[in-house]
């Protein structure tokens, strides 16, 4: 049976990410998105007119499902702790979704980033929205006497890191680290949350006064 325009499209689409997260946007060929997707090149071309123009497509189409999912999962309003948790959460569940994410992010940091700079400006104002509403969120809980003063931005910096690092180290963490302890990738990543969680939880709390100050080495 004959494919419609939108089943061309979609195949291709589908066969240019596997190719781009493959090969990175430098190192693919469209005849190898051709191949990929079991057409002529021809019919490529008339969908695609460019290598580039198909890979802003198909970036753009994976980061706003990503970023739409993820807004969406953290807009409910709730006090800090609940916040918080849920953040990670949604964040670190996005990623098991879509892992191919991570490796876009790396392929678009070795090619300098223009692509991924380009898309993100276009929703500044939704992830500026968030920003606001996290940092917010975390001067609101200071002001209240809920955590200790930190650092908005190196705060936020350090949870992102905590979170996507076992998705860039995953062959690393798979077969050393969770192979000797036989843990499944997918529990050590739900168990990650609550570890994360309680890491980061605690260590926002105020200190005790009665609380000693740690010896440095010198």
């Amino acid at each position: 049976m004959a494919q419609t325009s939108k089943q061309t499209r979609d195949r291709i689409l589908q066969a240019a990410a596997e190719v781009f997260l493959q090969k990175g946007r430098d190192g693919t060929r469209m005849q190898d998105i051709a191949r990929r997707a079991g057409i002529n090149q021809a019919l490529l071309n008339y969908h695609f007119r460019s290598k580039n123009r198909l890979y802003q497509i198909v970036l753009r189409n994976h980061l706003d499902r990503f970023l739409n999912n993820f807004f969406e999962a953290i807009q409910e309003q709730s006090d800090f702790e609940t916040f918080l948790q849920h953040f990670i959460g949604h964040y670190i569940e996005g990623l098991s979704r879509q892992p191919e994410i991570v490796q876009f992010v790396l392929w678009e940091i070795r090619d300098g980033g223009r692509v991924f700079r380009s898309i993100l400006r276009r929703r500044m104002d939704k992830i500026r929205g968030t920003e606001s509403s996290f940092v917010g969120r975390l001067q609101a809980a200071v002001q209240n006497g809920q955590i200790r003063p930190v650092d908005p931005i190196q705060f936020l910096t350090s949870l992102l890191g905590m979170c996507v690092y076992p998705f860039i180290a995953r062959p690393l963490l798979e077969n050393i680290l969770l192979q000797s302890e036989g843990i499944p990738f997918d529990t050590f990543i739900e168990e990650r949350k609550a570890a994360i969680f309680d890491l980061v939880w605690n260590g926002l709390q105020k200190k005790s006064a009665a609380t000693p100050t740690p010896e440095v080495r010198t």
